[in-house]
Parts: C-alpha cells; sequence; structure tokens
C-alpha cells in the first residue's frame, strides 16, 4: 500500500513539474504555446474551423437517431480531423474530438445577456438587437457579476469530466458592437476562474460605426486598391483594438467581405492588432474557405485564389493561426474546392515556425525571409494583393513575377 500511495505521489508531483499535457499559453512574438507535457512549451500554429462539412450538430441531451450520429462521427472523422481547433457550443462537445483544442462561448454568453434583460426590465425581445447602454450600466453597478461568473462556471462544468482536454474561451463574438467595460470585466472574471486563454473577435467590419465611436469612418464609395481607404481602415482596426485592449490574450476579426474586396486588409489587419497591442499578442484572422462573402457571379475557384492570397497575406505579417468559417448552408463539396489550400498549408508549416531575417509589409507585395538556423537555408513566402498590375518579387539575386493574387513559396 505504500508504495502505490509514494507511486501515486510521484505521478502527481511529475505532472506538476512537467506540466498540463495540451495547456496553452501565450509565448514571446506572437505565439500560442502548447505543452506537450514534458515541461517544455512549444510554438503551435493554428488551423481551426467553425461548421464541420456534412457535420450534424447533435445536443448532448437531445435524442437522435443512430444514423444520425454515425453521419456525425463519420463526417468528423473526414473533416474536423484535419484542424487543430473547433469551435463549437459547449453543450455540442463529443468526445472523438478530445484530441483537438475546443474553442467555446459566444452563444452561451449572448443567450445569458439576453435572458438578463428580458427578465429584469423586458427591453429584449426575440429577434431585436440588445440595449447596449443597458448592459453597459448594468455592468458597471454590479448586476451582471453573478450572471457573467456562473456563466464561466457553466462552461467549466462542460468539461468537468475531462479535465485532460484543452479549451479556449471566445464570451462575445464581434465585440466592437458591445460594451467595451463589460468586455474588459468578462475577461477578468475569466481569469479569476482559471487561466484558459481567451481569444477576442473585434468585429466583422473595419468600416462602421460601432458602440465605439470612430472618427475617420470609412465611406462605401472607394476605388480599386484605393490606399486613403486601406489606410483609414487600418486606423479603424487600431482604435478598436486599443478600446478593447485587456480583453483577450489571441486576437483576431473576420471580415470576410473586406478582405475579398481587397485583400490587402488581411495584412492590415494583423499589422492594425499588434501596432494598438503589441507584437507579443497572438493574432488569428477569420477566412471564408466556401464563398459566404463571394458575388454570386464570381466562379468559386477564382474566389478561392483570392482567399489563399489573403491567408498568406496575415501570415507575412505575422499571424500564427488561420480560422475557418464554414457557412453551412454551402454544399461539402465547396469546401472540397478550398481543401487543397488546407493541404498546402499545412505542407508548409513548417516555413511558419522559421525566424523571419528580412519582409516587406508596405504596399501590395508582401514578403517575408525565412531562415533555417540549423541549414542555413533561406526561403521566401511572397503575395501579390494587388487587383490588376504584376509586381516584382526582388531579393539578393533572386527575383519573380507575381500576378495579381498570386503566391509564391520557394527556398532561395
Amino acid at each position: 500500500m505504500k508504495k502505490i500511495i509514494l507511486v501515486n505521489i510521484l505521478v502527481l508531483l511529475s505532472l506538476l513539474v512537467l506540466g498540463q499535457s495540451g495547456k496553452l499559453s501565450v509565448g514571446g512574438n506572437g505565439w500560442v504555446l502548447q505543452d506537450s507535457g514534458n515541461g517544455n512549451p512549444a510554438k503551435k500554429f493554428i488551423f481551426g474551423i467553425w461548421g464541420i462539412p456534412q457535420y450534424i450538430a447533435i445536443h448532448n441531451k437531445g435524442q437522435v437517431s443512430g444514423a444520425d450520429l454515425l453521419r456525425s462521427k463519420t463526417s468528423f472523422a473526414k473533416y474536423g480531423d484535419k484542424f487543430d481547433l473547433i469551435f463549437t457550443h459547449s453543450e455540442y462537445i463529443k468526445d472523438y474530438m478530445s484530441d483537438h483544442i475546443i474553442m467555446t462561448g459566444s452563444s452561451e454568453f449572448a443567450y445569458m445577456f439576453k435572458d438578463y434583460l428580458k427578465k429584469t426590465d423586458g427591453s429584449y425581445t426575440d429577434g431585436k438587437p440588445l440595449n447596449m447602454k443597458k448592459l453597459a450600466s448594468a455592468y458597471s453597478n454590479g448586476s451582471l457579476d453573478n450572471i457573467v461568473y456562473n456563466g464561466f462556471d457553466y462552461l467549466k462544468g462542460q468539461f468537468s469530466a475531462k479535465s485532460n482536454w484543452t479549451y479556449i474561451w471566445a464570451p462575445i463574438d464581434e465585440v466592437v458592437t458591445w460594451p467595451p467595460n463589460l468586455i474588459k470585466g468578462l475577461y477578468q472574471i475569466a481569469k479569476k476562474k482559471g487561466d484558459n486563454l481567451i481569444y477576442c473577435d473585434l468585429f466583422g467590419s473595419g468600416k462602421v460605426n460601432s458602440y465605439m465611436t470612430l472618427s475617420n469612418t470609412i465611406a462605401n464609395n472607394r476605388g480599386v486598391d484605393d490606399e486613403k481607404y486601406i489606410t483609414s481602415w487600418t486606423n479603424n482596426v487600431v482604435k478598436v483594438a486599443r478600446e478593447y485592449q485587456g480583453s483577450g490574450d489571441i486576437y483576431g476579426v473576420n471580415a470576410y467581405g473586406e478582405f475579398y474586396m481587397d485583400p490587402v486588409l488581411a495584412g492590415k489587419a494583423v499589422d492594425g492588432i499588434k501596432s494598438a497591442l503589441g507584437n507579443n499578442v497572438p493574432v488569428w484572422l477569420w477566412f471564408d474557405p466556401v464563398g459566404y462573402a463571394k458575388p454570386r457571379t464570381m466562379i468559386l475557384s477564382d474566389y478561392i485564389t483570392n482567399v489563399k492570397c489573403q491567408i498568406y497575406t496575415s501570415i507575412i505579417h505575422g499571424a500564427t493561426g488561420v480560422l475557418l468559417y464554414n457557412d453551412l448552408r454551402k454544399s461539402p463539396t465547396d469546401f472540397d474546392i478550398f481543401y487543397p489550400i488546407l493541404k498546402e498549408l499545412k505542407q508548409n508549416i513548417d516555413l511558419f515556425y522559421l525566424p523571419t531575417i528580412a519582409s516587406n509589409l508596405d504596399g501590395h507585395l508582401h514578403f517575408c525571409i525565412k531562415r533555417n538556423s540549423k541549414t542555413n537555408e533561406q526561403f521566401v513566402i511572397a503575395t501579390n494583393t494587388n487587383h490588376t498590375q504584376n509586381l516584382t518579387f526582388s531579393y539578393k539575386k533572386n527575383s519573380k513575377v507575381l500576378k495579381p493574387f498570386e503566391v509564391y513559396i520557394s527556398k532561395l
């Protein structure tokens, strides 16, 4: 018996020393670190998704047919297993997701705040916008504290039997429409409840007024590759990020339509967030792999070429994660058209981890030079975000003409 107790104590001590397997933390230079259990957290480039193709989301307490259960498990194995992170409602998490990072919380907190306004003064009715001024006032006077504490307790309760799972809280979607004091309060209370990382999605559009009053609001009538528009949009990113500083550990935006109209903005979004919050903050942007923001007359493959340019441009500018919004109204075959790009990204992942020794982040020709310190080999990742003009990448003795939206990856 003494030997068994001693062994158990040694196992517990080893876990404390080595760290929790899968545990996430924020490292330097914009990286999230993941502990594999050896006590040496390593950089983790994240591929995540909301909306798994063909997947039927099944409530954990709901009644469902065996056929639907099988279909969900099969589609998750086919599509979900291609990702590190799954963004889903906490009540739809399944055991076969255990090897993935789970991001959750947005719909849960939105429901709680709606329910609060319904019960306190009836100021919210289904389908109507939330009264953000009342929520801001309620948080300021402490009326929402119990709701927020209970909300995080509820989320943690969903993982009570999943102690070895890795999860991230994402309490509010597009925080720019919410009171800053409430969003920052959510973060502070979450940190009191544990050390899980918090993902903060800033906005779905950088050109509109929001709860926060923005100067330099961007007009819709602007030309192709309009530098004034791009500068103004970037300035708005900086202002929003500064206003919501202290609201998350990881930041991002989901401006699908604006990224399509100007792929350069995927890079500028990273620049703006880092300008406001510092280079150490991790940035994971959302992208549209299935044509959610595609013009009706556009061929999906052409649209996906644009999205590929967006993604690589964000990486060149310092993003360390790629999140995909898979509109479930689209056919799974639409995602299949995008899949070769995801496969290519994952094949190139070793390059993303290498240190950048030179870069160009201005204008429409974007590139970073990566160096492998062990082999002294150098590589380039470059994009052309200009709609109409060919641009030439040139570095030392290397040059390459890039067509509009072209991505160029090569050993130098």
